[in-house]
């Protein structure tokens, strides 16, 4: 399971100013030692979010986290979708912002990602 870390620096330290940000992606399990463990020092670093990867890539090749802001076509092309990746009742899916096209889903505004083709991430 690969997991995205995103930190902000509480103070100043080295040539880190407070308000900086790192982006981690980390292997939470590793098949050579087991469980992953990377230490956060709690003092210097604030976590902004804890993402989970998806198993799906982006057009550009990009991995899809959990909460990534993306655009996605239906598989039959006749609409766009953009919304933010949520976790729900048991799979990734897409909590629709805004869409254009022509789609009929009867299962609310959450479509799972597997609906979609050509995923563009717009920001995380």
């Amino acid at each position: 399971m690969k997991v995205r870390i995103i930190l902000e620096a509480k103070k100043d330290f080295g040539s880190t100013l407070k308000g900086n940000r790192m982006t981690l992606i980390n292997d939470v399990f590793c098949l050579k030692t087991g469980i992953a463990f990377f230490p956060i020092d709690y003092n210097t670093w604030k976590v902004m979010s804890y993402n989970q990867f998806t198993g799906i890539k982006s057009v550009d090749k990009k991995d899809v986290f959990n909460s990534d802001y993306i655009e996605a076509s239906s598989l039959e092309g006749n609409a766009r979708f953009f919304g933010n990746v949520v976790f729900d009742e048991g799979c990734f899916c897409l909590d629709i912002i805004e869409m254009e096209g022509d789609y009929i889903y009867d299962e609310g505004n959450k479509i799972p990602l597997y609906n979609f083709k050509k995923i563009k991430i717009i920001s995380i």
